[in-house]
């Protein structure tokens, strides 16, 4: 369980089935507890996709029980950095409120 005081990192997608979920499970693998990870979408898949699942476990990760978040979710948490994952999280980043000090996008 992640530190309290720990800084937090919110990644976001679409579809929060694919690059948003691989990107928190490798800042977890790496950052274990010192960092709070949290990953979401604006439209979120019911499920994540199973190449992404398939493609995680080839490197020792296992995200198959991870599930689709809705962001913004309701209470929403404080996360002073945000990386916004694809091109059409464009309008979901317009529309959202600053989150903290940075933010920004990994990919178009």
């Amino acid at each position: 369980m992640p530190d309290a005081a720990a800084p937090s990192v919110l990644f976001v997608c679409v579809h929060n089935a694919g690059r948003s979920q691989m990107a928190a499970a490798f800042l977890t693998r790496l950052a274990g507890d010192r960092v709070q990870v949290r990953s979401a979408g604006s439209t979120p898949a019911a499920g994540i996709n199973p190449a992404v699942v398939a493609a995680m476990a080839e490197v020792g990760i296992d995200i198959a029980a991870c599930t689709g978040i809705t962001w913004p979710a309701s209470p929403r948490p404080v996360t002073p950095l945000a990386m916004w994952l694809g091109a059409r999280t464009r309008n979901s980043r317009r529309a959202a409120p600053r989150l903290g000090k940075r933010s920004g996008r990994a990919s178009d």
